[in-house]
C-alpha cells in the first residue's frame, strides 16, 4: 500500500503564522512547508466541512497529477504531492455550478499543533481560519447565472379535466383505470402520496401527470428523484417510451410529434454536454438521484419554484437524514405557495410498525414529511393476486457447519479476552459487522490480522459451506503453533476428514430451488457483497453464462454503466440468475422474472414488500430463508394491518375524481388502441447477418440484444397483433429457413374448438406423419391441467405434465393453423357411461404407442381463435409460431424382421420402440448395417440406444467402432444375458439384454429364446387402473400370445408363467415359440403332475422355483429320504422344509461357489423337485459319500434335473431393526431411548470411514474390484473413492430417515435350521456365529441367555418371541444359524409370522434391553385355501384376474399377510 502522507497544521498566535506542513516528511525528519494559512480556507458543502485553498492560489510546493483511479475521476480528476517527497497531500475535487476544481485537504492526516484530530470540525471551531459556503466561494460563477422571473404553477379545474384526453399525450397508450383515477387529484392541484403494489405501472402514472400538467406550464420543468441510480436509467427509458427523447451530446434530431427533452443525471455521470445543459435550463425532465437535486438547490443552479412537478419514486425514504427529506424541508420554506411545484409521491409500501397505532403514526409522519396526502385507488383491486411466498427454514441443529462457526466464535472470544482498552463483546455480538468494524479501526499487529482473517470465515462458513472453509482455515492455520488457534486447528481436522457436502444448508436449498423446472428467471437477494460474490461463483460453476451480479457503488463496487449492463443482460434473458445486494430491491422491473429468493432473510416489512415486488410474472414465487418463523410471520401480519388502515383512508376520497374517471372511461369505449406484442424470434446462423436481416425489415422493432449460444440466435422483437404473425413468417422464411417464434402474449379466452387430430413424431424440425385418428372437440382445462378431446362419450386426456417444454403453431403451411403437440407418453382414454367414467384402449392403440406428438388441424379458424393455447406458457410450456414441413412416416419399422433370436433385428427393436422420433423418415439402408461387421452392428446399435445425441445424422458422426464386441461372450452357467420388455396400454418398449443370474430354464434351453415382460402403466408406474377393457387388452397377450395382440413384432412370444414375486411386480416370462412351441417341454422340468395341482397358488409357486434366481453347483445321483418330525398331535411339522447333506458333499458345494465351510453349515438349494435348507451333519454323523438327505415336506413335483442350484448360504449377516420391528419392540415394552442410543451409535459407525483410513478400506472393499488402482492410503484422498463413499453414506442416511434402518450390533440375521439332536428343549435355541465381513477375525462365539427373536415381516405382536439362548456341544457344528428344537407343543418359527425352515432368515438379537418385557401369545396362521384348476387356462385366467373358472362365481380367498391375491394382472 501506498503510504499516505499526513499534513501538520501547526499553530501559533495568529492564522498567518500557521503552517501547513507535510508529515511524510516530518517522518524523514525534513520540514516541508506546504503554505501558509493565510492561503486556506474552510467550505461548507452538504452539511460537511472542507479544509481547501483559496481560489486561483497557486503553489509550487504542489505537484498536480490525474488520478489514478478512473471511476473517481469524475469528482476528483487530480491529486496533488509533495514536491519534496513525493508523497499524496491533496486531492482536487469539482465544486460548484460549473464544476470548478478546489484543492482540499484530507482531514484524518491534519495534527494541529502537534494535537492529532480525526475531524476537521474541531479545528474549524477552533481556529481563525475563515470559513465561506459554497456560494461565497463561487460568487462570482453564479453571478454570472441568468436570474429567471418566477411564475405561478398551473393546474386544471373540473371541466378542464373532463375535456382532457390525457392518453392521447401518451403515443396514445390506454392506462388502466386506476392509472388514471391515482392522476386526477393531482391535476386538479392537490400533492399526493399514491401507494399501489409493484408492478402495477407507478411509473405511468407519473408520466401521464408530467405530461397533463406540461400542457398547463409550458415554462416550468419537471423532476423526478430518485435514491439510486439503476433507477435513474430504468425510468429513463420509461419515459422515452411514452413522452419523449433523450438528450444526447448533439441532439439535433426531429420527431413527428411533439416530444420532451428528458436529461437522465446521476453521481457518476461525466458528460459535460448534459451538465451544460441542465445549468441553461434547457431540459424539460430532470431524472436525478435526490443527493444531485439537492445539491443544484444548494449550488443555485435551480430552485424549486422553477418547477411545476416533483415527482419522488419509493418515497417512503423520506425519513431521518435523507436527502429527499431534505429536499422537502426546502420544499416547505417557499413562502407563496403558488410557486411551489406539486408533489406526487410514489411507493409500494408507504409505512410499517409492530401495531395499528405504530404503523398510522408512521403513516401521519410520511404524510407530514411529504407535504401530501396518501390516496388510494377507488377502483384498483387492493386484493389481487401476489407471489406465493415459502418461508424455508434454516435448521440450526447440530452440524459441521455450525460447530465450526462455535469454534470461530470460540477464537475470537479468546482473542477479545487479550485486547487492552478494548470494549466487551458478547459471544453471540463476534458476528456483527460492529465487531468487525472495531477490529479495522485498531492499529495492525498479528493478532488483530489473526482475527480479521478468522472472522471472513464465519461469511465464507456461511455460503460455501463448512467444507471449503476448512480448506481455507488449514492453509491459513499451516504452520502456526500458537496456542489460542490450536482448538480451532483441530475441529478443522475433524471436519475435513467426514463429509459435509459442498456447501452450506442454505446454499444446497438454493440449489434445489433454482432446479424446478418453473424458475423461468430468478433474482436472488443477499445482504452483503461477499456473499453476493460467493454465490455468483457458486451459480456461474453450475449455470455457466447464465449468472450475472450487482451491487453497490462503494468500496470494490459496480459503476452505474456496469450496474446497467447487468440490468440489461437480465432483462433480454441472456442472464437467468441475478445475484444482487437491497441495491435492485425498489423499482427493478423485470416482467419475465417469477422467482425471488431472500438468502438473508428480510429485515422489515418495507424489504419484503419490496423484494416479493420483483417478482412480476404470472404465478410467481419468492421464498425466503429464515432462522425466526415467528418473527417473520409477523410481516405478513403487519401488512394485513396496514390493509386494513387504507381501507379506512379509502372512504374519505372525495368522489369528483370517480366522476371525472367515469367521463373518461365513457370516451374510451370507441377508441381502439393499437397493441404491440413482445415476441421472442429464434434463427440458427450468425449474429452479424440475423441482425442485418431484423432491421432491414419493416412492420418490426428490435427490443432485446442478440444472444449466440450454441449455434441459436435469439432476438427480441415488437410487432404487430397475432393477425400480423402468418405475413411475418413468409417474410422471415423466405429470407432464412428454421424460423419459429416464441410468443409472449397471454389470452386466456375459455373456448372449446373441433379440430381433427392426427398422429405422428417430430425430429429435427419436421413432422412425420402416421395417420388420421378423426375429429374431436378440444378444451383445455387449466384447474385440472389438461387438455381434454371429446368424441361422443370418449374421452382422451392429456395431462400438461405430459407435453414437452413447448408447442408449435403452423398458421402459413396448410392456410389454417396447426398445432403441434408432443407429449413424452400417450394420452389416456376414457368412456364417460351415464354415472362413471372408465379407462379403456383404443382400437388403434399400436399408433398411439409409437407416436409421440399429436397435430391438431382446425380447418376455417385463425390465429386469433387459438388464443387459448398461449395459456400453456404459465405451465413452463413455451408456444411458438413456426412453419413445420411433413412427411411420410419411415419405413424401418416394416423392415424389421421378426427373428427374435437374431441380435441385431431384436437391437433394432429396442431402437424402434425406445426412440420411434429419432428414427422417423428413416429406412434400414439409411442405418447402413450391412457395410458393417457383425460386431460392428451390434456396437453401433448399442450406442445409438445409449441416446447422447439429437439426430441421426449426429450420432453417425459421433460414432466410433470398437476393437470388438459380442453379445454372448460372458455368457455362463452362473450368468445370462436376458431380453426384457415393457408392455403398456398401448406400447411395447424392448429393452436393452442386462446381465443377470440365471435360472434352471435359462441355462437348460438358453437365454436368447426367453423375455421378460413387465406390465406398466404409460408413466412407468404399476398399473392400477384395471378396467374390464385394460383386462381384456392384457388378458389378450396372456391367453392368446403375442401375435393376437398386434403389438409385439415378434409373433410367435407366447406366455409362460411367473413366480409369486413376479406377480406381485406385474411381469411374467415369455418363449419364442417360432420354430417350435417350447412351452410343454419347459412345463415337463417344472413336474408331469404341474396342471393337476389342486392349488392355484401352488403351481405359481411352481414356477417360481424353476423360475428363481440361482447358481448351478455339483450333479448328485445319491439320495435317502428321512423323515418328518410332527407334533404330538400331528397338526405341526418341526421339519418343514429343511434335510440333511453329507459332509463331503457339503465341501464340494462351497467350493463351487466360493464359500469358506468353516464358516456356515447350511444352503438353500433347488434340487430336482424339491426346496429347502440342507444342513450339514455333524463329524459324528457324517459319512464319506455325497449323500443328500431329503423329507418329505421338501418335495413339490418329480424332476429328473440332479443338479443342486444354489439359492443363497447361511453366512453372517448384520441385523438392521426397521419401522415395523421397532414399534412392535415399543408396544411390548422397550423403551423409546435404546432405540435413540442405537441410531446415535448407528450415525458414529458411519461416520467412522471418513476418520480413519482403516475404517475406509473396510468400506471402500466392495467396490475394490471395479476400482484396483486406488490404493489404500489414496482412498481419502482420492476424489472418486471419496465421492462413492459420500454416495454410499448419503444412501445409509436415506435408509435410515424412511424405514428407521438402524444397525444392531448385539444381534444377527440367521438362517433358521432345527435341532436334529433331540436335545433342545422348547424355548430353547443354539446359536453360534462369526465376525462380520467388515469385522476383525475373532474365534466363533455361542450365545447364552435371553434373547428375542422374529421374521420380517413383522405384523402382530406375537410374531417376536422371547427364547432362551443355550450352550450345546452337540450343535457346535451348527454356525451362522439359528437352531431351533424340534419338540414342543408349536414350533418356534411357525409362531413368528407363520414361517417355516425352507430358507426363512430370523432375526435374533441378544441385547438385553431389546428384550420384550410383556408377553403375547402367538398369531394362529389360517391355511391358505386351495383353488381347483383344470387346465393351462385356468392357470392363464387365474394369473389375468385372480380367479379359476370353476370359482368365478365365488368371492376370491381372503388375504393374510402371507397370501398375495394376484388380481392385478
Amino acid at each position: 500500500k501506498a503510504r499516505r502522507a499526513t499534513i501538520l497544521i501547526k499553530s501559533s498566535e495568529s492564522p498567518s503564522r500557521m503552517e501547513l506542513t507535510c508529515n511524510h516528511c516530518a517522518k524523514l525528519k525534513n520540514t516541508s512547508i506546504i503554505c501558509r494559512a493565510s492561503d486556506l480556507v474552510f467550505c461548507l458543502k452538504d452539511k460537511a466541512i472542507h479544509l481547501a485553498l483559496r481560489r486561483n492560489k497557486s503553489l509550487e510546493t504542489l505537484i498536480a497529477r490525474e488520478n489514478p483511479k478512473e471511476k473517481n475521476r469524475r469528482w476528483c480528476p487530480m491529486k496533488y504531492f509533495c514536491r519534496v517527497c513525493n508523497g499524496p497531500v491533496a486531492n482536487g475535487m469539482l465544486f460548484g455550478p460549473n464544476k470548478e476544481e478546489l484543492v482540499t485537504f484530507d482531514s484524518e492526516d491534519v495534527t494541529l499543533d502537534g494535537t492529532p484530530t480525526k475531524s476537521w470540525r474541531t479545528i474549524h471551531e477552533q481556529s481563525a481560519i475563515p470559513t465561506q459556503t459554497n456560494k461565497e466561494i463561487f460568487e462570482v460563477s453564479l453571478e454570472a447565472i441568468v436570474e429567471r422571473p418566477k411564475e405561478r404553477t398551473n393546474f386544471y379545474n373540473t371541466d378542464e379535466l373532463k375535456n382532457l384526453r390525457p392518453w392521447q399525450l401518451i403515443n396514445n397508450h390506454i392506462p388502466r383505470d386506476y392509472q388514471l383515477e391515482s392522476a386526477i387529484p393531482l391535476l386538479l392541484g392537490k400533492n399526493l402520496l399514491v401507494t399501489i403494489p409493484t408492478g402495477f405501472g407507478k411509473t405511468l402514472i407519473a408520466i401521464l401527470s408530467t405530461m397533463a400538467l406540461k400542457q398547463r406550464n409550458p415554462k416550468k420543468k419537471c423532476v423526478l428523484i430518485v435514491d439510486r441510480v439503476t433507477l435513474v436509467l430504468q425510468h429513463r427509458d420509461s419515459f422515452v417510451q411514452y413522452c419523449g427523447m433523450p438528450i444526447s451530446d448533439n441532439n439535433n434530431d426531429t420527431n413527428d410529434h411533439q416530444s420532451l427533452n428528458i436529461v437522465p443525471i446521476y453521481g457518476e455521470i461525466s458528460n459535460q454536454t448534459l451538465e451544460s445543459q441542465i445549468h441553461n435550463g434547457n431540459y424539460d425532465i430532470l431524472i436525478c438521484t435526490a443527493q444531485i437535486l439537492e445539491n443544484y438547490l444548494e449550488d443555485g443552479v435551480m430552485d424549486l419554484e422553477d418547477l411545476y412537478l416533483l415527482i419522488a419514486d419509493e418515497a417512503h425514504n423520506t425519513r431521518r437524514d435523507h436527502p429527499y427529506r431534505r429536499i422537502f424541508n426546502r420544499y416547505a420554506a417557499i413562502a407563496d405557495p403558488q410557486f411551489r411545484p406539486l408533489i406526487l409521491a410514489l411507493t409500494a409500501s408507504p409505512t410499517s410498525g409492530s401495531s395499528s397505532s405504530d404503523i398510522e403514526r408512521n403513516l401521519r409522519d410520511l404524510e407530514e414529511n411529504l407535504k401530501c396526502e396518501l390516496y388510494l385507488p377507488e377502483c384498483l383491486i387492493r386484493n389481487s393476486k401476489k407471489p406465493k411466498i415459502d418461508w424455508i427454514r434454516i435448521s440450526q441443529v447440530e452440524s459441521s457447519q455450525t460447530q465450526l462457526e462455535a469454534a470461530i466464535l470460540d477464537v475470537l472470544y479468546s482473542l477479545n479476552q487479550t485486547f487492552q482498552n478494548w470494549p466487551k463483546f458478547r459471544k453471540d455480538e463476534l458476528k456483527t459487522r460492529r465487531y468487525l468494524g472495531q477490529l479495522r479501526r485498531q492499529p495492525e499487529s498479528k493478532t488483530i490480522l489473526d482475527a480479521i482473517k478468522i472472522f471472513g470465515c464465519l461469511d465464507l462458513n456461511e455460503v460455501q459451506g463448512p467444507e471449503i472453509t476448512c480448506q481455507q482455515l488449514r492453509i491459513f492455520l499451516e504452520g502456526r503453533k500458537d496456542s489460542h488457534l490450536a482448538p480451532l486447528k483441530k475441529i478443522v481436522d475433524e471436519i475435513l476428514q467426514v463429509p459435509t457436502g459442498k456447501y452450506s444448508q442454505k446454499t444446497e436449498n438454493l440449489l434445489q430451488s433454482l432446479k424446478s423446472p418453473d424458475v423461468k428467471q430468478a433474482i436472488i437477494f443477499a445482504k452483503r457483497k461477499f456473499t453476493v460474490s460467493e454465490l455468483s461463483k457458486i451459480l456461474g460453476s453450475k449455470f455457466p453464462r447464465k449468472v450475472g451480479r450487482i451491487v453497490g457503488h462503494s468500496g470494490d463496487g459496480m459503476t452505474a454503466e456496469e450496474q446497467e449492463d447487468a440490468v440489461a443482460k437480465f432483462r433480454n434473458s441472456e442472464t437467468k440468475y441475478l445475484v444482487a445486494t437491497s441495491v435492485i430491491e425498489e423499482g427493478f422491473d423485470i416482467p419475465n422474472c417469477n422467482f425471488v429468493l431472500c438468502y438473508d432473510g428480510v429485515r422489515s416489512l418495507k424489504a419484503f414488500v419490496q423484494s416479493r415486488g420483483r417478482a412480476r410474472s404470472q404465478d410467481s414465487t419468492i421464498q425466503v430463508f429464515t432462522t425466526n418463523l415467528e418473527r417473520d410471520f409477523q410481516l405478513e401480519n403487519q401488512e394485513r394491518e396496514v390493509e386494513i388502515i387504507f381501507e379506512k383512508r379509502k372512504k374519505r376520497h372525495d368522489v369528483e375524481p370517480l366522476k371525472i374517471l367515469e367521463n373518461w372511461m365513457e370516451l374510451l369505449k370507441d377508441h381502439v388502441p393499437t397493441y404491440t406484442k413482445s415476441m421472442m424470434l429464434e434463427f440458427r446462423g450468425q449474429v452479424d447477418e440475423i441482425s442485418e436481416m431484423i432491421d432491414g425489415m419493416s412492420g418490426i422493432v428490435r427490443e432485446g440484444t442478440l444472444i449466440d449460444v450454441d449455434g441459436h440466435v435469439t432476438v427480441q422483437v415488437r410487432v404487430q397483433s397475432l393477425t400480423n404473425i402468418p405475413d411475418l413468417l413468409k417474410k422471415l422464411t423466405e429470407m432464412r429457413s428454421n424460423v419459429w417464434i416464441l410468443s409472449r402474449d397471454l389470452n386466456s379466452e375459455s373456448r372449446t374448438l373441433i379440430c381433427d387430430l392426427r398422429l405422428g413424431n417430430f425430429s429435427d424440425r419436421k413432422f412425420f406423419s402416421h395417420g388420421t385418428v378423426g375429429r374431436f372437440s378440444c378444451c383445455i382445462d387449466v384447474s385440472t391441467r389438461m387438455m381434454i378431446f371429446s368424441q361422443s362419450r370418449i374421452e382422451m386426456h392429456v395431462a400438461f405434465e405430459t407435453i414437452q417444454s413447448w408447442i408449435v403453431i403452423d398458421s402459413v403451411t396448410v392456410g389454417y393453423p396447426q398445432v403441434y403437440i408432443p407429449v413424452r407418453q400417450p394420452p389416456h382414454f376414457y368412456y364417460r357411461k351415464e354415472s362413471s367414467v372408465e379407462r379403456f384402449v383404443p382400437k388403434d392403440f399400436s399408433s398411439f404407442g409409437n407416436c409421440h406428438t399429436l397435430r391438431l388441424d382446425f380447418p376455417g379458424k385463425t390465429l386469433q381463435d387459438l388464443g387459448r393455447f398461449a395459456v400453456l406458457s404459465q405451465f413452463s410450456i413455451q408456444v411458438y409460431h413456426g412453419m413445420v414441413p411433413s412427411q411420410s412416416f419411415g419405413a424401418i419399422f416394416e423392415e424389421i424382421s421378426s427373428d427374435f433370436r437374431d441380435e441385431v433385428d431384436y437391437l433394432l427393436r429396442c431402437l424402434t420402440s425406445q426412440f420411434p422420433a429419432f428414427l422417423s423418415g428413416c429406412s434400414r439402408k439409411d442405418l447402413k448395417l450391412d457395410e458393417k461387421t457383425p460386431e460392428e452392428r451390434i456396437d453401433f446399435l448399442k450406442f445409438l440406444l445409449s441416446g447422447n445425441f439429437q439426430t441421426f445424422k449426429e450420432a453417425e458422426k459421433m460414432w466410433r467402432p470398437l476393437p470388438s464386441f459380442q453379445l454372448e461372450d460372458v455368457n455362463d452357467d452362473k450368468y445370462a444375458w436376458i431380453r426384457r420388455a415393457i408392455i403398456t396400454p398401448t406400447r411395447c418398449i424392448f429393452l436393452e439384454p442386462i446381465r443377470m443370474l440365471s435360472n434352471r430354464c435359462l441355462r437348460r434351453f438358453g437365454s436368447s429364446i426367453f423375455l421378460k415382460v413387465q406390465f406398466r402403466d404409460e408413466n412407468m408406474q404399476l398399473l392400477r387402473d384395471w378396467s374390464d377393457s385394460m383386462k381384456n387388452r392384457m388378458g389378450l397377450i396372456m391367453n392368446s400370445g403375442i401375435p393376437e395382440s398386434g403389438i409385439l413384432e415378434f409373433p410367435k412370444l407366447r406366455i409362460l408363467g411367473c413366480s409369486p414375486g413376479q406377480l406381485r411386480d406385474q411381469s411374467c416370462w415369455f418363449v419364442d415359440c417360432s420354430s417350435r412351441d417350447l412351452r410343454e417341454e419347459i412345463y415337463l422340468t417344472m413336474g408331469q403332475d404341474l396342471f393337476q395341482l389342486e392349488s392355484l397358488p401352488g403351481i405359481v409357486s411352481r414356477f417360481g422355483m424353476c423360475l428363481s434366481s440361482t447358481e448351478p453347483t455339483v450333479q448328485v445321483e445319491k439320495m435317502q429320504e428321512i423323515p418328518d418330525v410332527k407334533s404330538k398331535d400331528e397338526k405341526y411339522t418341526f421339519t418343514d422344509g429343511i434335510g440333511r447333506i453329507s459332509g463331503p458333499l457339503f465341501r464340494k458345494i462351497c467350493e463351487k461357489i466360493g464359500k469358506d465351510p468353516n464358516f456356515i453349515s447350511a444352503v438353500q438349494i433347488r434340487f430336482r423337485g424339491m426346496k429347502g435348507v440342507v444342513s450339514v451333519l455333524s463329524p459324528e454323523e457324517d459319512v464319506q459319500d455325497c449323500v443328500i438327505y431329503w423329507r418329505n415336506s421338501m418335495h413339490k413335483f418329480e424332476s429328473d434335473y440332479s443338479v443342486i442350484d444354489v439359492v443363497s448360504v447361511a453366512g453372517p449377516n448384520a441385523l438392521y431393526f426397521n419401522r415395523e420391528i421397532i414399534n412392535i419392540l415399543r408396544s411390548r415394552g422397550v423403551p423409546d431411548m435404546v432405540f435413540l442410543k442405537l441410531q446415535e451409535d448407528h450415525l458414529k459407525l458411519l461416520k467412522k470411514p471418513f476418520t480413519c483410513v482403516k475404517e475406509a478400506v473396510k468400506a471402500f472393499a466392495p467396490f475394490r474390484p471395479d476400482f484396483p488402482g486406488i490404493s489404500d492410503d489414496d482412498i481419502l484422498i482420492d476424489s472418486l473413492s471419496k465421492g462413492i463413499l459420500y454416495a454410499k453414506y448419503r444412501y445409509e442416511l436415506q435408509l435410515l430417515r424412511n424405514k428407521a434402518n438402524i444397525y444392531v450390533p448385539m444381534g444377527r440375521l440367521l438362517m433358521g435350521v432345527v435341532d436334529e439332536t433331540g436335545t433342545l428343549q422348547q424355548g430353547q435355541v443354539y446359536i453360534q456365529y462369526t465376525p462380520l465381513p467388515d469385522e476383525e477375525n475373532y474365534p466363533p462365539r455361542v450365545v447364552e441367555g435371553p434373547i428375542v427373536v422374529g421374521k420380517n415381516p413383522c405384523l402382530h405382536p406375537g410374531d417376536i418371541r422371547r427364547l432362551t439362548a443355550v450352550d450345546n456341544p452337540k450343535l457346535s457344528h451348527h454356525k451362522n444359524c439359528i437352531v431351533f428344537p424340534a419338540q414342543g407343543s408349536r414350533p418356534h418359527p411357525d409362531e413368528c409370522s407363520g414361517s417355516d425352515l425352507d430358507g426363512d432368515r430370523y432375526w435374533v438379537s441378544w441385547h438385553q434391553d431389546l428384550i420384550p418385557t410383556a408377553d403375547y401369545d402367538p398369531m394362529e396362521h389360517i391355511p391358505k385355501k386351495k383353488i381347483d384348476a383344470s387346465s393351462r387356462s385356468d392357470v392363464i385366467l387365474w394369473i389375468r384376474t385372480g380367479r379359476s373358472s370353476h370359482h368365478r362365481d365365488e368371492q376370491q380367498p381372503a388375504r393374510n399377510h402371507r397370501q398375495f391375491s394376484p388380481g392385478s394382472i
